[in-house]
């Protein structure tokens, strides 16, 4: 897992892997996640600082077995899947895409509708995305992106009778009564062993992690949003305007004393994600800038939200200000001027 990975993606691989080593789950392979490293930089005191971008050299390393994991080098036989965040929800950075040999699976939450999505050049075998963000769609919706070579492949870590229906009904007479009492009991009154007498199979393709249960208006309302986005406003032009925006927001930001622009570098691509951070002040102090009715909202962005990044940058909380196409350069501006007056009523 690359070094922004989002919390929840980190604590489920790390959870996984911790029940697959412990208990009645023990095997002979020992299960492992480890982090790909970042590249790095030298700041103008010549101290080395951390990109938040992936490290491809490095990850080519590590799928070879020559990096070594602090105690011994990792088989290349035994390598499992490769998860990468296309941008991180702490920094503007867009990560390049690779191309491991093992499954490649991309969390695109914070890319779907603020970059052009390509499966086919990202190369990825898996991508997920949420609805509500970027593509403002409603909460609790999203989409998985599998490809058909490998969908009928990974075994859903959920079922239900819908991805995965019930092919043979259970035979009733085979019962697990024993001894005398077998023979003045119906046939039908003893138990079933469904763990040996029940089966099923996975439904073929990207069905098999569906579920029969869900809320079909905001299906259709993620379909109108990917819709419009693509149809009506265009995601070249929604691109464009928004990473067009996070320079310059970034710039203005710059200018202000006692402002950090988080992960600030020319050597990679950056969206309309803007993170910093404020010296002296508390990250939750300026989550809304102005209490007048022309109001700016940025959200808090907490250090265990990304916890390998934080750790290794030695960072904690951020600010987050989230720019989209129709965001305008006077209302940056504005926010700018806004923010450089709470901060020094803050002095």
């Amino acid at each position: 897992m690359d070094e922004s990975e989002y919390a929840a993606n980190v604590v489920a691989a790390v959870k996984y892997s911790r029940d697959q080593n412990d208990g009645a789950n023990k095997q002979k392979i020992r299960w492992k996640v480890f982090s790909i490293p970042s590249t790095t930089y030298k700041d103008s005191n010549g101290d080395v600082g951390s990109t938040g971008v992936i490290d491809l050299e490095a990850l080519d390393d590590i799928l070879a077995g020559k990096w070594n994991t602090g105690c011994k080098l990792l088989d290349p036989e035994s390598k499992c899947m490769v998860c990468s965040t296309h941008i991180p929800t702490n920094s503007g950075i867009i990560n390049p895409s690779s191309l491991p040999k093992c499954f490649y699976l991309v969390d695109a939450c914070q890319s779907a509708g603020e970059i052009q999505l390509d499966v086919q050049k990202i190369q990825c075998h898996a991508l997920t995305a949420t609805g509500r963000r970027y593509l403002r769609g409603p909460r609790g919706t999203g989409f998985l992106y599998v490809q058909n070579v490998v969908a009928n492949v990974p075994e859903p870590s959920h079922i239900d009778h819908f991805s995965t229906p019930v092919v043979k009904l259970p035979d009733p007479t085979l019962t697990e009564v024993r001894g005398a009492a077998a023979a003045s009991l119906s046939p039908l009154s003893g138990s079933i062993d469904l763990t040996k007498k029940l089966w099923y199979n996975h439904k073929k393709g990207s069905a098999r992690f569906e579920f029969w249960e869900s809320n079909i208006a905001s299906k259709l309302g993620l379909g109108a949003a990917v819709d419009y986005a693509m149809n009506e406003v265009g995601m070249v032009e929604v691109q464009t305007k928004t990473c067009t925006l996070g320079a310059v927001l970034r710039s203005r930001l710059r200018e202000i004393e006692q402002v950090q622009v988080y992960h600030d570098h020319d050597s990679h691509r950056q969206c309309g994600i803007v993170v910093f951070s404020v010296d002296g002040i508390d990250p939750a102090r300026p989550s809304s800038v102005d209490e007048s009715a022309q109001m700016f909202e940025v959200s808090v962005v907490p250090a265990s939200s990304t916890p390998v990044d934080s750790a290794k940058s030695s960072t904690t909380d951020l600010i987050r200000a989230s720019l989209s196409y129709f965001n305008t350069e006077k209302e940056i501006d504005l926010f700018c001027a806004k923010l450089d007056e709470f901060i020094k009523r803050c002095r």
